[in-house]
């Protein structure tokens, strides 16, 4: 099938370039003696010979340049060319029922209002691409012919690996202003519940202002976080009373600052695209249809002339996406130039694809018209053959996943933490045995001298006793002696 579509586009295009040089020998010797069939046929037949002026934008895959930059009446390529071009030249041309032969002479512009203020002066006959509602159109004063509809905007960003730990990060810090009320509405619980208690229970709530609320405030916390560590007790009935409902509004305060932690988390789990683009930063091509369509999702478009410049202005984060319609997606991937990127969500847009005729070859869109279905046909076997740009999600992280980056670098931390307080607890256990055994050591060591000591003084003592008994037992003798004498 592929080869079928190459063949047919192929086909078109040498049957396009031979009228091309055809017509442009007609042009340039349409003075002289005839020096082509074609020329002699024309003549004699009455054949017309008509020159279409035609402004084209460069907008790929629709209408570009070849790749070799050819600059012969600067002939773009493209759908139009594939599909319509042949049909003006030659079922509305040479094969028509008033014979036509076609001169084209071609006008790049480079912007849609260009195109149209040519339009309006009469300097052009024909314009392409342009997208116009099929409702509404935008330029009503010209014969629109539809060639294809939009085949809508693809959200194309920078395929950078998802960084959950970074998520929850900004998760938290998008909910400041929640926990900054969280925080002082505990420190007014703490002051209350200082009021309330500090008259029946001054032990736990002192009578001191500082002291008394700080203590309040360690209580609300760690009530606030459904902690309740039961350190503190309130033992006043308005006190209960308050530390009931405080309780309850805590735990409303932290259901919430939770469940915005968990959602963030949870989306990223389940990877979703974008629901909503607004106030999203995308770069466009130009101002027409793409920047129309940021502004209706509310995103801030920023123009760029070149798909070079739009994708190094999202390399270097200067925009945080591209809005890109699918077929030129397809044609810039084809190419290697979107490689490093993703497209994350394709947006539809009611908008048909077409060129603008004036009001002077109205014929001619009539013509075009009586073969608008063999065109549908032949639109949709060639843009069948473009390979568009798959819809690619951002890769999966869970924060608790073995191949999240985040937990194995915490879990290495912890690890790391647990070794060295493991070793630090054991080296110190070890110092105190040896501090231990010391010391044993030296008790044992003393240990003799004291019980030497205590039996050396036992034994004076012992000898002292024996020596004041011998000293009174003497003291009595010469007692008796010396009564004795006396008697004598």
């Amino acid at each position: 099938m592929e080869w079928h579509n190459i063949i047919i586009a192929a086909v078109f295009q040498l049957m396009f370039a031979t009228l091309v040089i055809l017509t442009t020998a007609l042009e340039s010797n349409a003075n002289k003696p005839d020096l082509h069939p074609l020329i002699s046929l024309a003549r004699k037949d009455n054949t017309t010979v008509k020159f279409i002026r035609v402004a084209w934008i460069s907008n790929p895959p629709y209408t570009y340049l070849p790749s070799n930059d050819s600059t012969i009446n600067e002939v773009f390529h493209g759908l139009i060319q594939d599909t319509l071009m042949r049909y003006i030249m030659v079922e509305c041309g040479v094969l028509y029922a008033h014979p036509v032969i076609y001169h084209f002479k071609m006008f790049q512009v480079h912007r849609e209002e260009t195109l149209i203020d040519m339009m309006r002066k009469n300097e052009v006959d024909l314009a392409c691409p342009v997208l116009e509602q099929q409702h509404s159109r935008k330029y009503g004063e010209f014969l629109f012919f539809k060639v294809s509809d939009y085949p809508g905007t693809d959200f194309i960003r920078d395929d950078f690996e998802t960084n959950a730990f970074a998520v929850v990060v900004q998760s938290i810090q998008k909910s400041w202003p929640l926990l900054a009320i969280t925080l002082n509405l505990t420190a007014i619980a703490g002051i209350i519940m200082w009021i309330l208690d500090t008259y029946w229970n001054k032990d736990e709530f002192p009578r001191k202002f500082i002291q008394g609320s700080w203590q309040g405030f360690w209580w609300s916390f760690v009530s606030v976080t459904t902690v309740g560590y039961g350190d503190k007790v309130p033992k006043s009935i308005p006190a209960r009373l308050f530390s009931t409902l405080w309780i309850l509004i805590g735990m409303i305060f932290m259901t919430i600052f939770s469940a915005h932690i968990t959602s963030s988390l949870t989306a990223l789990s389940l990877d979703l695209e974008p629901t909503s683009l607004a106030g999203v930063k995308v770069a466009v091509l130009g101002n027409g249809t793409e920047y129309q369509h940021a502004l209706e999702q509310n995103a801030h478009p920023k123009v760029y002339e070149k798909i070079d410049e739009i994708i190094k202005a999202v390399k270097t984060k200067e925009v945080e996406g591209i809005f890109l319609d699918r077929y030129s997606a397809s044609y810039h991937h084809s190419r290697g130039e979107l490689e490093s990127l993703i497209s994350l969500k394709s947006l539809d847009l009611s908008r048909e694809i077409g060129v603008l005729f004036s009001e002077d070859n109205r014929e001619l869109a009539r013509c075009l018209e009586f073969y608008r279905p063999n065109i549908m046909m032949l639109t949709q076997t060639v843009t069948s053959s473009y390979k568009l740009m798959e819809q690619k999600r951002t890769r999966k992280v869970n924060l608790f996943d073995t191949s999240s980056s985040f937990l194995s670098v915490f879990m290495y931390i912890t690890l790391g933490i647990l070794t060295g307080l493991l070793m630090t607890g054991t080296l110190w256990q070890i110092l105190r045995n040896n501090c231990k055994t010391e010391i044993n050591k030296n008790i044992i060591s003393v240990e003799p001298v004291k019980e030497w000591k205590l039996r050396r003084s036992e034994a004076i003592q012992e000898d002292l006793e024996t020596a004041k008994r011998m000293l009174s037992q003497i003291q009595k003798h010469f007692e008796k002696l010396e009564a004795e004498v006396l008697r004598i």
